[in-house]
């Protein structure tokens, strides 16, 4: 695919690099707020002036955040926040044109990506902070990022190149999980359409305890010795610190991946606006979480144990100990030996996937109000669908699910369904849900053929969803503590040394009377 550079005007900056294919321009590095560095770096983000604008030419992507660290890859920069443009090249106002934003920092190739353009659907890429760059002690930064982003394609971007169709946005995992509670929030622009992938707002994995997370923030304080006493000097000392740093600060702590996502927003949005969507999930943990494949020989049956004390914990659930005994029997007990390691550790990353991802998303599609609102339901193998499909090369391997896969979100984002109504047998139709006799879904294999099927996770849903709320109100006799009980670390603020206390302490008393009363003993001069 032959290309060239050419020089165009867009809004918020003088110039912008673009990439004319014949039928497709390309405009990198749109900036959509003030650069988070320095003052801003762990900070809302700040709305653009024409002072703060510069040429820019290939815009950097938010460094990525995975398993608890920093993934560092060239072209990354915390000086991020930036929005690229796949436009096809003969826009007209007689014809609509829709657009499709994916939310995420992987690094794409541009040609590929392309090909997806079509003369009605232009396509966009937000690049927004993760991480600790975005939820630090629980703040919603990385969302009020999304939140801007969205404002400034919609109210800025689509009116300037004639984007008058529908607006639906995309991402996958975390950045989905995130992503779904832009529509509930105060002052949020509302979109038209949205496509989560592996990901909701009612996932466990971002929506930890309140004190797990915020002592996540505490423990890279002290691995970057910015455990200061006051919380404002502590954040300007890890705003002094480099992406260096603060990686290395992160590889030197260990995360329970059951806890979820080490750092993420301390947010509770309720359903306000529901609009038509597709909610997909793995028929496999996402990458995320140690897989199968990762199995080490040392795993015992205490490692169980402590996974399976730290999953359902009494700081979650009453009767706690009767809720672990009823997992045991349902996962291990039912269906294997427990002296079979890995089994047993097979058996973890079952309960993980039951509890915190599918039981969570059939809440999440119900909802969404599918009877009122068209909601699609997927689930498929592979894992990063998203990024092997629109962001890469494809391979023989992925080939045919990536063709339908892709069809699919294109389609959606064009027409409103994902598949046209019929009974073609190359294409079959995927039904929304409620709009049939029963609730289908639809599996998408990796081969590329697809099934509908109904019941999803069902046995799942009534253990966790049925089962367990009703088995936690029993008032019991006794009670058994738990042996790996979780045991936090103190905070700088919390440590009673002279040293933190100084700053809490009045100014001492020295009078005469104040040096009696302390005296050990009184004595007559």
């Amino acid at each position: 695919m032959l290309l060239s550079i050419i020089i165009l005007s867009v809004p918020f900056i003088a110039i912008s690099e673009a990439v004319q294919t014949e039928n497709t321009t390309v405009i990198l590095g749109i900036p959509y707020a003030k650069a988070p560095l320095r003052t801003l770096r762990f900070e809302d983000p700040q709305p653009l002036s024409e002072s703060d604008i510069d040429a820019v030419h290939k815009h950097s992507t938010c460094p990525q955040f995975s398993r608890g660290k920093i993934d560092l890859n060239a072209g990354q920069s915390e000086d991020c926040l930036y929005i690229s443009l796949f436009l096809p090249k003969l826009i007209s106002k007689e014809k609509k044109v829709n657009i499709l934003a994916f939310f995420h920092n992987h690094e794409l190739q541009i040609e590929e990506f392309a090909k997806y353009v079509q003369p009605n659907l232009a396509l966009a890429v937000v690049s927004f902070r993760e991480g600790p760059f975005g939820f630090f002690r629980g703040q919603l930064n990385g969302i009020r990022d999304m939140q801007m982003a969205i404002r400034v394609l919609k109210e800025e971007l689509m009116p300037k190149y004639t984007i008058g169709g529908r607006m639906t946005i995309i991402a996958e995992g975390d950045a989905a999980s995130l992503l779904s509670q832009i529509g509930d929030m105060e002052e949020s622009v509302q979109y038209d359409q949205a496509v989560f992938l592996n990901g909701n707002k009612y996932v466990e994995r971002m929506n930890t305890r309140k004190e797990l997370v915020e002592r996540n923030s505490e423990r890279l304080l002290r691995g970057v010795e910015c455990d200061l006493p006051s919380p404002l000097q502590s954040l300007d000392c890890l705003r002094t610190k480099t992406i260096k740093e603060l990686q290395e600060g992160l590889n030197t702590m260990t995360f329970e991946e059951v806890h979820g996502a080490p750092f993420q927003p301390l947010i509770q949005s309720r359903f306000k606006n529901a609009v038509p969507t597709i909610v997909s999930s793995q028929s496999t943990l996402q990458s995320e979480y140690t897989s199968v494949d990762e199995f080490d020989s040392s795993y015992s049956y205490a490692d169980f144990k402590r996974f399976l004390a730290y999953l359902i914990s009494e700081n979650d659930f009453a009767n706690a100990a009767l809720l672990r005994r009823l997992a045991l029997y349902e996962y291990v007990h039912a269906r294997g030996e427990k002296t079979d390691n890995y089994f047993l550790f097979e058996q973890s990353r079952k309960m993980i996937a039951d509890k915190q991802f599918y039981t969570k998303t059939f809440q999440y599609v119900m909802d969404l109000n599918p009877t009122e609102n068209n909601v699609w339901l997927m689930e498929y193998p592979l894992q990063d669908a998203m990024i092997q499909c629109f962001f890469s090369a494809k391979h023989e391997f992925n080939e045919q699910f990536c063709l339908r896969f892709t069809q699919y979100i294109v389609r959606f984002s064009t027409e409103g369904r994902p598949t046209e109504r019929g009974c073609d047998v190359q294409n079959p139709t995927w039904p929304a849900l409620k709009s049939e006799k029963r609730d289908y879904f639809l599996v998408l294999k990796e081969d590329g053929e697809v099934e509908w099927d109904f019941d999803y996770h069902r046995r799942a849903i009534a253990f966790w969803d049925d089962l367990f709320p009703v088995m936690s109100k029993i008032e019991l006799a006794g009670k058994r503590e738990n042996p790996f009980e979780e045991v936090p670390d103190l905070t700088a603020y919390e440590e009673e040394d002279d040293i933190q206390l100084w700053h809490t302490q009045e100014v001492p008393d020295l009078t005469e009377e104040k040096a009696l009363n302390d005296m050990p003993f009184h004595f007559e001069l």
